[in-house]
C-alpha cells in the first residue's frame, strides 16, 4: 500500500498512526519494521557498567560530603517529623507543606534513608548517587527506544552499535557538573526519584503505543500511574502529559497528515484525560504549599516584563551552562535592583524568538528540531519565574529535566551520521569529541563535587560569581556563624547591608551574631530595626526577645514574645522563647505552660524538653524533671545538657548509681566539655568514690586551668581521701 505522507521510508517520523484509543493504530501491514532485537537487555548491560563506571569516577568525592548549611539542618538535621517508616511520618509526608513544597514521596525517600543510615550524610548522598544511577541507566533506555521508533532504519542498519551511539550523549548528560547539586544536596533528594518515575512513565507510554500495533491499555494505565508518583515526588512534573502531546506529534506520528487535525487533537486530551485533571489539581496545591511555606515577598509577582525576562534568560541559561560548564554556583541572584530592562535580558529574549520561529518555519523539513525545542520549553516551565516560586534567576538542579530533550537529540544526530553512507570520518570524528569531552567533564564534576562538602565553601564559590549581590554574602555570614567564626560572619552580614540597606534578613542576623559575640546593645540595635522592618515577624521577635533578657531587659522581652504569640500563636520557638524567659522571672508555672505548648507543637523539641526539665528541678520534682530530661535524650541521645540534668535529678533522688552512669556517658560522649567532668566529679564527691572525682576534677583543669570551682572541689576530695 503507498502512503500519503511524502517522506522516505526510514526517515524520522515516516511511519504514521491514528489515535490508538479509541481508535486503532496503522495495520501491522503499514508498520514500520522494529528493531528491537538489536537493542535487547543483554547488548545494554555492558553499556550502563561504563556509564556507572563514569558516574562512579566523577561523583565519588560526594560520599565524603556532609550535609550543608542550606536547608540541610531544617529539613534533616533538625526534623524529627520525617524519621521513620510509622504512620506518623507517613501523614507528616501527605500533609507538609515544610519549605513551601508539597512532596510526599520525596519525604517518604528520606524517611526511608533515615531508616536505614540515621542521620549520616554519607548515607544521603549514597542514595541520591544510586538514584542518578538508575536514571541514567533509564535515560539511555529511553534513547535507544525513541531512536527505534523515530529511525527505524536506521537503527537496524546500526546494530548493536546503536547502544553504544546512544551512550555517548547519555554520558556527558550523566557526568556533567551541572548533576552535582541533585546529588550532593540532601534535602534535593526528592527531585531524584520524581525523574526516576518520570522516566519511566515516557518507557511505557512509548509500550502503550506500539508501531503497528494495537492500544496497549494496561501500559497506558501504568505510565498514568508513574505520572502521580512522579508528581508527588516533585510537582515539577506535572507537565508531563503535555510532554506526551508532543510525543504524539513527533516522533510516534499519531498527527499524522492524513489524521484530522482538530479531532485527532480531542481523542488525545480525552486519553489523557484523568491524568491532566489530576495534574492540574496538583498545581493548585502546589501554589498553595508555595503561598504558606515560605515569606511572601519570595512568591510575590513581579511585573510581566520582569517574568518574561527571567524566563528568557533561563530558557538560555540551562543550555549555555550545558555547552560551558564552569562558572557554576549554587546561587544564581535575581538583579539588586529587579531591573530587567538590560541588554542581556533583551537579547535573551530575542534569541528565544527567533529559535521558536525557526523551529516553526523547519518544522515539516526538521520535526525534530521543534519537537526537542517544544520538549525542552514545556521541562523547564516550571523553573522558568513566569510564576515566580523563588528568589534566584535559575538553579543548577533545575537544569536535569529540560536537557533530557537535547539529549535525545543528540543521540538521534550520531544515529543520522551511522546511517548514511561514506560519513564513516564524520562519525569517528562526532564520537571522538563526545568521549573527550565526558573525559573532561568528570574532573570538572569531581571539583564541583568537592565545593558541597560545606556551607563555607559553598557560599565562597557563589560569592565569587556574584560579588555584587547582597544574598552571598549573607549566606556566607550564616555559613560562617554556624561554624563559630562570628567576627567574620559580622563583616559578610555589613557588607550585604552596604549593598541593600535595610534588608530584612541581615539586619536580622546580624543582630543575632552581635548577640552570640557578647556585644548585646549593638545586637539589640540590629535586632529592633529588623522588627521595624518587619513588625512582628516571628523570628524578628524571637531573637530581640532573647537579646532583651541577655541584656537584662526580662520584662520589655516577655512583653515582646506575648505580643508575637498573639500574632502567631502556632510558632513553637516563640512559646519557647517566652517560656525561657518567664522562667528568668520564676514564674515557673506560667513557663511551663508554655514550654508544655512549644513541645506540643513541636513534639521533637529537644530543647524545649530540657528546659522544661530545669523547670520540674526549680518546682522540687526530681521525678518529673528525669522523665522530660530521659525524653529529651531519646529524641537526640547527644544532648548533654539534658543528659547533665538527668544525671543531677537522679542524685537528688538518692539514685547515685544511675546518676554516675548518666554522667560518664555524658562524658564519653563530650569528653572535652570541661562542665560534664565537674558535675561527674561533684556526684562521685557525694557518692564517696573521691579518687574517681579527684580524676575528674583534674581533666577539668586540663582543659579549663581556671576552672576555680573545680580546683576546690579537688582540694576537698584529697582532704576525704587522707
Amino acid at each position: 500500500m503507498g502512503r500519503k505522507s511524502p517522506r522516505r521510508a526510514g526517515e524520522p517520523g515516516a511511519h504514521s498512526s491514528r489515535p490508538s484509543a479509541p481508535r486503532g493504530a496503522p495495520s501491522p501491514a503499514n508498520a514500520p519494521p522494529t528493531p528491537a532485537t538489536f537493542a535487547t537487555l543483554r547488548t545494554l548491560w555492558p553499556i550502563w557498567a561504563v556509564l556507572v563506571a563514569c558516574i562512579w569516577f566523577a561523583f565519588s568525592p560526594v560520599l565524603n560530603n556532609g550535609f550543608v548549611d542550606w536547608d540541610d539542618p531544617a529539613w534533616i538535621v533538625e526534623n524529627h517529623a520525617f524519621r521513620g517508616l510509622g504512620w506518623e511520618q507517613v501523614e507528616f509526608a501527605f500533609t507538609s507543606f515544610m519549605g513551601g513544597v508539597y512532596q510526599p514521596l520525596g519525604w517518604l525517600v528520606q524517611s526511608l534513608t533515615y531508616a536505614i543510615f540515621g542521620l549520616d550524610p554519607r548515607g544521603y548522598h549514597r542514595v541520591s548517587l544510586l538514584c542518578h544511577v538508575v536514571n541514567v541507566v533509564l535515560l539511555h533506555l529511553l534513547c535507544v527506544r525513541l531512536i527505534e521508533r523515530s529511525m527505524p532504519e536506521a537503527a537496524i542498519r546500526l546494530g548493536a552499535a546503536l547502544g553504544w551511539l546512544c551512550a555517548l550523549p547519555v554520558a556527558c548528560h550523566a557526568v556533567h557538573p551541572l548533576r552535582v547539586e541533585m546529588v550532593a544536596w540532601a534535602s534535593c533528594q526528592g527531585y531524584l526519584p520524581s525523574i526516576s518515575f518520570s522516566l519511566l512513565a515516557t518507557l511505557a507510554y512509548l509500550k502503550a503505543h506500539p508501531p503497528g500495533g494495537a492500544f496497549r491499555r494496561s501500559w497506558m494505565i501504568g505510565s498514568s500511574v508513574l505520572i502521580v508518583l512522579a508528581v508527588l515526588s516533585k510537582g515539577s512534573a506535572v507537565v508531563l502529559p503535555v510532554v506526551f502531546l508532543i510525543l504524539d506529534a513527533y516522533p510516534l506520528g499519531r498527527l499524522g497528515r492524513e489524521n484530522p487535525f482538530w479531532p485527532t487533537v480531542r481523542a488525545l486530551l480525552f486519553e489523557k484525560g484523568p491524568i491532566l485533571v489530576f495534574c492540574l489539581v496538583f498545581m493548585a496545591v502546589a501554589f498553595a504549599a508555595k503561598r504558606s511555606g515560605v515569606d511572601p515577598e519570595t512568591t510575590a509577582q513581579s511585573v510581566v516584563v520582569a517574568r518574561v525576562a527571567q524566563a528568557s534568560f533561563g530558557a538560555w541559561f540551562y543550555v549555555v551552562k550545558s555547552v560551558w560548564p564552569f562558572g557554576l554556583s549554587a546561587y544564581y541572584p535575581r538583579p539588586e535592583t529587579g531591573d530587567f530592562l538590560t541588554p542581556l535580558f533583551a537579547a535573551c529574549f530575542a534569541g528565544s524568538l527567533l529559535a521558536l520561529s525557526a523551529a516553526v518555519w523547519l518544522r515539516r523539513k526538521r520535526p525534530w528540531l521543534l519537537a526537542g525545542l517544544a520538549a525542552y520549553l514545556v521541562l523547564a516551565a516550571p523553573y522558568l519565574g513566569l510564576a515566580r516560586v523563588g528568589v534566584t534567576l535559575a538553579a543548577d538542579r533545575y537544569a536535569h529535566g529540560p536537557t533530557l530533550a537535547w539529549v535525545v537529540l543528540g543521540c538521534a544526530g550520531l544515529c543520522k551520521l551511522g546511517r548514511r553512507g561514506g560519513s564513516r570520518a564524520a562519525l569517528f570524528g562526532a564520537c571522538a569529541s563526545l568521549f573527550a569531552v565526558v573525559c573532561g567533564l568528570m574532573p570538572l564534576c569531581s571539583a564541583q563535587c568537592r565545593v558541597w562538602d560545606g556551607g563555607v565553601h559553598l557560599w565562597r564559590q557563589a560569592l565569587e560569581h556574584a560579588p555584587w549581590s547582597s544574598e552571598p554574602h549573607h549566606f556566607l555570614g550564616s555559613a560562617l556563624a554556624e561554624e563559630g567564626h562570628l567576627d567574620a560572619a559580622i563583616a559578610e552580614f555589613r557588607e550585604a547591608l552596604r549593598i541593600r540597606p535595610h534588608d530584612f534578613e541581615s539586619t536580622c542576623d546580624l543582630g543575632v551574631a552581635l548577640d552570640r559575640k557578647g556585644e548585646t546593645d549593638a545586637a539589640v540595635v540590629s535586632l529592633r530595626e529588623a522588627v521595624r522592618l518587619r513588625p512582628h515577624h516571628a523570628r524578628a521577635c524571637l531573637n530581640l526577645g532573647g537579646a532583651l533578657v541577655h541584656q537584662g531587659h526580662v520584662d520589655e522581652a516577655i512583653a515582646l514574645d506575648r505580643e508575637a504569640v498573639r500574632s502567631h500563636p502556632n510558632d513553637p520557638d516563640l512559646r519557647f522563647s517566652l517560656g525561657v524567659a518567664l522562667l528568668r522571672q520564676r514564674k515557673i508555672d506560667a513557663a511551663i505552660d508554655e514550654l508544655k505548648k512549644a513541645i506540643e507543637l513541636r513534639p521533637w523539641y529537644t530543647e524545649a524538653y530540657t528546659i522544661l526539665g530545669g523547670a520540674h528541678v526549680l518546682e522540687g520534682r526530681q521525678e518529673a524533671a528525669s522523665a522530660v530530661y530521659q525524653k529529651a535524650l531519646d529524641l537526640d541521645p547527644d544532648q548533654s545538657v539534658a543528659r547533665i540534668g538527668l544525671g543531677l535529678a537522679l542524685a537528688r533522688q538518692g539514685r547515685s548509681a544511675a546518676a554516675i552512669a548518666e554522667l560518664r556517658e555524658a562524658v564519653k560522649r563530650d569528653r572535652t566539655n570541661p562542665e560534664t567532668h565537674h558535675v561527674l566529679g561533684a556526684v562521685l564527691v557525694a557518692a564517696g568514690q573521691t579518687k574517681e572525682a579527684a580524676a575528674e576534677f583534674q581533666e577539668v583543669l586540663r582543659l579549663r586551668p581556671d576552672h576555680a570551682q573545680s580546683r576546690v572541689f579537688l582540694d576537698q576530695a584529697r582532704v576525704l581521701r587522707k
